[in-house]
């Protein structure tokens, strides 16, 4: 079962957090209550932050995850995008595919709350690519269905690209370097 944490749930979410990165150097007492109140507050702050956990029917903490809901500005319109990162399993759990169930949920809840734009910063591209996300050559192709995009009737930023325009792209994405992805239902990576 995948639900927000609540306030009794911090302890577990903050020990699995500990364990699974070492580098937030958060195994002392003092560090873990820090951040126990970290999460405790973000979590109660209408800051666009949520915890979520995966638990097991008798109520253990398996794994827990943050979505973060915020606006991208596409072609300029504002559009709801969410963001998934600390993912974590508990180290007990590992290879019991909660981090399966936890993206599984994620996408879920993102179609749900019509979002059709999803981003991650990959710390273990395998699992990603496991997931349907790919990393490949330079060129990804995405494929929308039109009733994705967002329009106004004013074509007037619409034209065809050419080759020419490739510099100009790259360019672009290089200032802007943000892994995002879609929903991967609704995206063909080449």
């Amino acid at each position: 079962m995948i639900r927000l944490l609540q306030s009794e749930d911090m302890k577990q979410a903050t020990d699995i957090a500990a364990l699974a990165y070492p580098g937030m150097q958060i195994q002392s007492d003092e560090k873990k209550k820090e951040f126990m109140e970290r999460l405790t507050t973000e979590q109660n702050e209408d800051n666009g932050i949520q915890f979520f956990g995966c638990f097991e029917e008798q109520g253990e903490l398996l794994g827990i995850f943050r979505v973060n809901d915020f606006e991208c500005n596409i072609n300029g319109k504002f559009q709801s995008i969410f963001g998934i990162g600390m993912v974590a399993v508990h180290l007990l759990h590992k290879k019991e595919k909660v981090a399966f169930q936890i993206l599984a949920y994620f996408h879920n809840y993102a179609r749900q709350e019509n979002v059709a734009l999803v981003s991650l910063y990959p710390f273990n591209p395998s699992f990603y690519r496991k997931m349907g996300y790919g990393y490949g050559p330079l060129l990804y192709e995405f494929k929308f269905k039109p009733a994705e995009l967002i329009s106004d009737g004013n074509k007037s930023q619409v034209k065809f690209l050419t080759p020419s325009d490739e510099d100009a792209i790259v360019s672009r994405m290089i200032n802007h370097l943000c892994i995002v992805f879609l929903i991967p239902q609704m995206i063909q990576i080449m």
